[in-house]
């Protein structure tokens, strides 16, 4: 499809699904290890960049599962 990247491509064919998941597993599991760093005590530098590598996944995680652009969804 043109204009397209390769991820959305994907997320438009039979394999959409998969991905959505497959992908929201690997953001829920970088998060849980950056909240299991800030647990363990990091340096100064290293809580504010594991404090934004949370945070990152967060929203991440509320885009990927988005439906309101899919055809028919309710907004």
């Amino acid at each position: 499809m043109f204009g397209f990247s390769d991820f959305e491509e994907r997320l438009m064919s039979d394999e959409g699904v998969s991905l959505v998941l497959s992908s929201r597993d690997r953001l829920v599991a970088l998060r849980n290890r950056m909240e299991s760093r800030l647990r363990d005590g990091l340096t100064a530098a290293d809580y504010e960049t594991a404090r934004t590598v949370i945070a990152a996944t967060r929203a991440a995680e509320i885009i990927l599962l988005d439906t309101t652009h899919l055809k028919g969804a309710q907004s």
